[in-house]
């Protein structure tokens, strides 16, 4: 179904996710989509973690690549969207963390972060 559900809750600042804790980004929402994809959950997963697909389930991505692993389960990406009317182009700097749980549950957690490899640019906001 197209049946989506977005959640939204504050988190503490002293919260760590993926080796570094909240801090000053406890200040924004953390959000959750949930809804139903006809596809295997690993096929889903598998989808979020191959960058050379991302272009199937985000348009607006123009460029990504990746910048750094931190451990065999976090990685450093940098990503790009294209102009959108007014909007100029923007990029975005994430700490990507992706594992299966003790239960099956795949997870895959994003959240900002800033890296020597992705220096500011005139081009992006």
């Amino acid at each position: 179904g197209d049946d989506v559900t977005v959640y939204r809750t504050e988190l503490s600042p002293h919260l760590t996710i993926a080796g570094r804790p909240l801090g000053s980004a406890a200040k924004f929402y953390c959000v959750k989509a949930s809804g139903v994809v006809d596809a295997p959950p690993v096929q889903v997963y598998k989808l979020f973690l191959d960058n050379s697909r991302v272009h199937e389930y985000n348009e607006f991505c123009k460029q990504v690549k990746d910048l750094e692993y931190i451990d065999g389960n976090t990685k450093i990406t940098w990503s790009a969207s294209g102009r959108m009317g007014p909007f100029k182009e923007r990029d975005f700097v994430t700490r990507v963390h992706f594992r299966t749980l003790a239960d099956g549950t795949l997870m895959v957690v994003n959240r900002n972060e800033e890296h020597p490899k992705a220096a500011q640019s005139q081009e992006f906001l």
